[in-house]
């Protein structure tokens, strides 16, 4: 037995779905055998049809040691595809399981925050959490939840701040009527004629506020800020209308969506993460991605689309929309494959 931990990850284009099943589990059992400690399966196109009623055979076939996670991506237009990302985690030096040796990370997926608020806490678990709101394969799924003794984890916006950080100085029901002691309204105007055409268009396409969760810090970065939505102006009373309620003395500071910034905070994240390799990286994001960056030595990969991404800010658990969380699981493997990543 290795004494690493290894990742693999197959994926199919076949039309039909239950050869591209099998395709995908053959290359898994012939790369790390079965019952891997971690199965995740994405379906897209046609094939998100019957990933519920494939589940058994894959779990008969692979025989996972834990239920396996399946996300169906219902994208209109999406060729159909199946992708099979597997984990056999190294042997723990300790003798407890190799996948909760460590706090590592929790991973939640298929949960409901009308229902059932997300809070580290409630998993009883000192593992950061991470994972994505949305039904897995079908509306009414339960909620999946698995955890990994040897993962790191990082929140990847796709959204840039603009302008100055600034203290709310005003506050009335749903909106910020004073900024840093201005009325709110100017402070907006002023940014926005100082953004440039660029900064303009991204603005019209999704204007956001950031708060800063962690007060204490001197320098962070755009992660360290949990965004709410500008939904607009009410003039008459100088206020800045937004999705969420900001309490008054919060440090906040504007953001517009830039999709470009989210390949660059993932990049840079798996380097940070992985700085010597890693054996697998598991990417949950809300946004279509033309590929997913996998720096030298992460070895297999998988992407897995949500409606909304789940990971911490500052020790707590929120959820992100326009972001994507990076999962990268254990030290690498001594063997690269090149696979189409999805």
């Amino acid at each position: 037995m290795t004494d690493t931990t290894q990742c693999w990850a197959a994926e199919s284009y076949h039309p039909i779905a239950a050869a591209a099943l099998g395709e995908v589990v053959g290359e898994i059992i012939d790369h790390l055998g079965d019952e891997p400690d971690l199965a995740v399966v994405v379906s897209r196109g046609a094939h998100s049809e019957m990933m519920q009623s494939a589940l058994g055979a894959l779990e008969a076939a692979l025989r996972p040691r834990t239920a396996p996670l399946a996300v169906a991506d219902r994208v209109a237009n999406t060729e159909a595809s199946l992708t099979l990302f597997a984990a056999r985690f190294a042997p723990s030096p300790t003798g407890t399981s190799p996948s909760v040796d460590r706090p590592g990370v929790t991973l939640v997926m298929g949960d409901d925050p009308l229902t059932r608020p997300v809070h580290g806490g409630d998993l009883g678990s000192p593992a950061e959490v991470f994972g994505g709101l949305g039904p897995l394969g079908e509306k009414d799924a339960a909620a999946w939840t698995t955890r990994i003794g040897r993962a790191r984890g990082r929140l990847c916006p796709q959204w840039r701040p603009v302008g100055d950080p600034m203290v709310v100085t005003g506050v009335s029901a749903d909106a910020l009527t004073s900024l840093a002691g201005e009325r709110a309204t100017e402070r907006l105007e002023r940014l926005i004629g100082g953004l440039g055409d660029s900064g303009r268009l991204a603005a019209r396409s999704g204007l956001m506020l950031g708060r800063l969760i962690d007060e204490r810090l001197m320098d962070w970065s755009a992660a360290d800020l949990v965004p709410t939505d500008v939904l607009g102006v009410r003039r008459s009373q100088g206020a800045v209308v937004v999705a969420e309620p900001i309490p008054l003395g919060a440090v906040v500071q504007f953001l517009v969506a830039d999709p470009d910034t989210l390949e660059t905070n993932l990049a840079a994240a798996a380097t940070t993460l992985a700085p010597h390799g890693a054996a697998g990286a598991i990417v949950i994001t809300d946004t279509p991605l033309p590929a997913i960056p996998r720096p030298g030595g992460i070895a297999a990969s998988i992407s897995v689309p949500v409606e909304a991404v789940i990971a911490p800010v500052a020790g707590a658990t929120f959820v992100h929309r326009r972001a994507a969380a990076l999962i990268v699981v254990g030290p690498t493997r001594h063997h690269r494959h090149d696979q189409r990543l999805g």
